[in-house]
């Protein structure tokens, strides 16, 4: 059972690698548009990662005390949590347009 869960997990891993390689790939020239859909995604991944806890908490509930999942659960979302972190302190923010336009990036020529 352990081993389907860390394969879901793995899963929902592989789905985040390829966004945040879609987010490095537009980071350069990001638009509301592409900012609205990898938000999207994002938050989806955040809900399917949340599924897989949920589902396998209460498969585990059925041969383990509640203590010993609540405790495992604990334990993997600190982790994840940690990682989270690590990632998203490697991440530049994503810039406005309007950000974009007073750095003389934008189309419109302000700031040149």
């Amino acid at each position: 059972m352990y081993r389907e869960y860390e394969n879901e997990l793995a899963a929902v891993g592989d789905k985040r690698i390829a966004l945040i390689k879609d987010y490095a790939a537009n980071y350069a020239t990001m638009t509301n548009a592409k900012a609205e859909e990898l938000q999207k995604s994002t938050f989806d991944l955040v809900d399917e990662r949340s599924k897989v806890y949920r589902k396998y908490a209460k498969e585990f509930a059925k041969i383990l005390p509640a203590t010993t999942v609540a405790r495992f659960f604990q334990a993997e979302r600190f982790v994840t949590g940690l990682v989270d972190l690590q990632i998203m302190s490697e991440l530049p923010l994503v810039e406005t347009v309007n950000d974009a336009v007073a750095e003389g990036k934008g189309e419109s020529g302000a700031g040149q």
